[in-house]
């Protein structure tokens, strides 16, 4: 028995449309805070210019970066998405980000094969996270 062609292809069903998004996005902002100063506040992107409505929106990849990620770990299929707060005492970033970054929230992109996570604490790039996304805010025109 054939299937019906919807004309639609498989990522279809998953693809999210800019007023998802920003749904999805205004939902997930009015859930999570932050600790910040001793205090509990709620994340709010609406002011880089503002220590407190400066929080992430959103994270810009390279796409030569990501290519570069699956072509160090080859037979990867996948990536999966690790949120974290940068702390330099943990990841130091090799530029002047570090003090505009410090605190905010991040993504790490790990490779996988399958099911399987591709992350070690080798020295070369296999099998690394990558973690240089632009976050946006403090970075302007995101």
């Amino acid at each position: 028995m054939s299937e019906k062609h919807t004309g639609l292809s498989p990522l279809s069903k998953g693809m999210v449309t800019k007023t998802q998004l920003n749904a999805l996005s205004k939902n997930f902002f009015s859930k999570l805070q932050v600790l910040d100063n001793g205090r509990h506040r709620s994340i709010d992107c609406s002011d880089s210019r503002h220590p407190e409505k400066g929080d992430t929106r959103a994270v810009i990849f390279n796409r030569k970066d990501v290519e570069a990620l699956f072509a160090a770990n080859p037979g990867c299929d996948g990536l999966k998405v690790y949120f974290g707060l940068h702390d330099k005492e943990i990841f130091p970033l090799p530029d002047d980000n570090s003090t505009d970054y410090q605190n905010k929230l991040m993504v790490v992109l790990i490779t996988t094969s399958g099911q399987v996570e591709n992350i070690n604490d080798d020295a070369s790039i296999a099998g690394k996270g990558l973690d240089n996304g632009k976050l946006c805010p403090p970075n302007i025109g995101c």
